[in-house]
């Protein structure tokens, strides 16, 4: 996905619990769904499901934080997080699931590795993220070794 803009955590869409909506939902930023939404989803930033939100659709995101329930395929660029709450009746994957106990997961999983950046592409990825960079360093298989910087572009 290629960034348009990003602004840094703010909420670019909000669905509130007594609103519905139908068709493809493409956002950059924050998504957050406490009312009923069908078609599909297709976000650079989090997608939030809250606990009264309702999902029939499929989602490519960058990362996925769900409270409420989710009937639909998942592909997350970072991290999918099903909450206490959530329910989830698909297939997810993502480099990182977190799926706390309780929570409700019916489905395929599947992680992927992170994508690697060559050093080329940082001056990019400031151009497209701004001054929040975050990177996470090290090999592919999250080896001891592996961190996690912030890098501040100028």
């Amino acid at each position: 996905m290629k960034n348009r803009n990003r602004p840094n955590g703010e909420t670019a869409i909000f669905l509130g619990r007594s609103s519905e909506f139908e068709g493809d939902l493409k956002f950059y930023g924050t998504a957050r769904v406490e009312g009923h939404l069908r078609g599909n989803i297709s976000g650079e930033g989090i997608l939030v499901i809250g606990k009264e939100g309702k999902i029939e659709a499929d989602a490519h995101v960058s990362r996925a934080i769900i409270y409420g329930k989710i009937h639909g395929d998942i592909v997350a660029e970072e991290k999918i997080e099903i909450k206490v709450s959530g329910k989830v009746f698909g297939t997810i994957e993502a480099p990182v699931i977190l799926i706390e106990a309780g929570a409700i997961f019916q489905g395929k999983c599947q992680t992927q590795q992170p994508k690697v950046v060559e050093k080329d592409e940082l001056g990019k990825l400031c151009d497209e993220w701004g001054p929040n960079l975050r990177l996470t360093l090290g090999d592919s298989n999250c080896s001891p070794s592996t961190r996690s910087y912030s890098v501040r572009c100028f």
